[in-house]
């Protein structure tokens, strides 16, 4: 568990949840604009 918390495993695992979070935004962002662009094209 010691060599979980090192200098280089931190590293990796802030850039993997950052990439992560980075995809979670852009794909809730792209499924808004597309609801929304269906909301209106049924108007």
């Amino acid at each position: 568990m010691g060599r979980f918390f090192d200098a280089y495993d931190w590293n990796d695992r802030i850039k993997i949840s950052s990439f992560v979070v980075s995809s979670v935004f852009g794909i809730y962002l792209w499924g808004n604009l597309s609801f929304y662009c269906a909301k209106r094209r049924s108007e």
